[in-house]
């Protein structure tokens, strides 16, 4: 069975009336079949990895099995909750959008600009390869000069763009994020960038200059190696997540080497934790969350589709559990959220959450 994949959710099901069982089978048929007409399309994912379809429709169902928990002592099934957020408008999710600023000022919008060259400098080729990428290419060794030249990629809420920086480095920027790097890391002991807000990261092995990323409260310091850094300003900690290689993360006096499968967590110290795989779903193109709270979700929403979020009276304290794709308009998450009797008041793209 369908429900046979989840280690939290599936023990439920078979807690439900018959008419809650079918209620859950048929929208998770429905979700499966409008997730797998997607794998065709090339969304805005990057990196992706062997994740299914079949996983996130059958998770994004099971999270509508919240209202039914929650309720399931009063035996009764709720109404389809998508007839109650038509006023949503079905707001449009995020997409390649970006804007680049060269090192004289000038800006160029990369989600208007056609593909090819948008721009050269010294010895640095900048070109637009494709919708939602960039890349940087030394075509001269005149670029060692353009060392102290930086350019900031910037992207919207609603929007995330993929660069290739001059040494072949690959960066995922998320919503709401800029990167700001040299045009060129010719001569330089170290190869420097910022980061603020989100970025997947896959750094170019160079063992005679080590990538420093300097973000929010931390820096961290790898030869190559593939990893994520969260460090948004409003989320509780800054986030370092690592999928290959080596990482050491520095803050203030402190420094921790972390391995593959883990992540630091850095407030006021740095703490390390077993790498949670849901805080890296957004680059394959999922919003994923594993017992979060809607304060959590409702940030990653305000962020990807653009949305200003509220809240009337007291924050609701329940859990979720489950994945939809960033693909899906917002209808379809609000709706799977009302089914756990909480209520969505829309104005434009104001949203406030009613408990």
């Amino acid at each position: 069975a369908y429900f046979d994949i989840f280690e939290l959710e599936a023990d439920y099901f078979n807690e439900l009336s018959p008419a809650q069982q079918d209620e859950m089978s048929a929208r998770l048929k429905n979700n499966i079949d409008a997730e797998l007409a997607h794998q065709e399309q090339d969304g805005p994912g990057f990196f992706r990895s062997g994740r299914t379809w079949l996983g996130i429709a059958a998770s994004l169902v099971l999270i509508s099995l919240a209202g039914i928990y929650y309720n399931r002592g009063k035996n009764e099934v709720k109404s389809d909750p998508i007839a109650e957020t038509k006023s949503v408008g079905d707001i449009a999710p995020g997409g390649n959008k970006a804007t680049l600023t060269l090192a004289d000022g000038s800006t160029i919008s990369l989600t208007d600009a056609a593909n090819g060259d948008v721009a050269s400098n010294g010895g640095i080729k900048i070109t637009k390869t494709k919708d939602g990428e960039v890349v940087y290419q030394v075509i001269a060794d005149s670029a060692a000069a353009l060392v102290n030249s930086l350019n900031t990629l910037k992207t919207p809420r609603g929007g995330q763009y993929r660069i290739n920086l001059p040494d072949g480095t690959k960066v995922l920027l998320n919503a709401a994020s800029s990167l700001t790097f040299p045009i060129s890391f010719a001569g330089q002991a170290e190869r420097f960038v910022e980061l603020s807000g989100e970025a997947y990261f896959e750094v170019a092995h160079n063992s005679q200059q080590p990538f420093v990323v300097s973000s929010a409260n931390q820096k961290i310091q790898v030869l190559g190696t593939v990893f994520n850094i969260n460090a948004y300003a409003d989320e509780p900690a800054t986030v370092t997540t690592l999928l290959e290689g080596s990482v050491k993360v520095f803050h203030g006096s402190e420094a921790k080497v972390i391995k593959p499968r883990e992540a630091t967590y850095v407030t006021s110290t740095i703490v390390t934790k077993r790498a949670d795989e849901h805080d890296i779903a957004w680059k394959e193109g999922v919003i994923s969350f594993n017992k979060a709270n809607l304060e959590t979700i409702m940030r990653q929403v305000s962020r990807w589709y653009d949305v200003e979020v509220s809240y009337a009276g007291k924050t609701p304290t329940r859990l979720f559990t489950g994945e939809i794709s960033r693909s899906a308009n917002l209808s379809e998450l609000i709706a799977i959220l009302e089914s756990s009797n909480i209520k969505f008041k829309f104005n434009k793209r104001h949203i406030t959450i009613i408990p």
